[in-house]
């Protein structure tokens, strides 16, 4: 996608800096729109019953959601209820018996 030039940046006469200020703002929400929506990051990880496992997710903020793409084994995932130190760089994830994930944070 080609970022936004608003007109009145070239220095040409009858630019609004009022309208480009406006349309840089839904520019910019629509690029980070973008980044929730084609998220294409797949994270693997291996968990168990045994604790809460740590599974980096990439995003540098606590995610939305998230969704197993893949998994090796009959398993339920589910986020740990326990309190996580670290939102923004990892989700704690527990599963029902071992088992390789595949997952897409968002």
């Amino acid at each position: 996608m080609k970022p936004f030039q608003p007109d009145n940046s070239t220095g040409q006469p009858g630019g609004s800096t009022f309208l480009d200020r406006m349309l840089a703002k839904v520019a910019a929400s629509f690029d980070s729109l973008r980044g929730a929506v084609t998220n294409d990051v797949l994270v693997t990880a291996s968990l168990d019953n045994t604790k809460d496992w740590p599974v980096p997710h990439g995003l540098d903020y606590a995610p939305k959601t998230w969704e197993v793409v893949d998994q090796d084994a009959n398993a339920t995932i589910w986020r740990s209820p326990a309190v996580n130190a670290r939102p923004a760089a990892v989700m704690l994830l527990r599963a029902s018996a071992a088992v390789n994930v595949t997952i897409r944070f968002m």
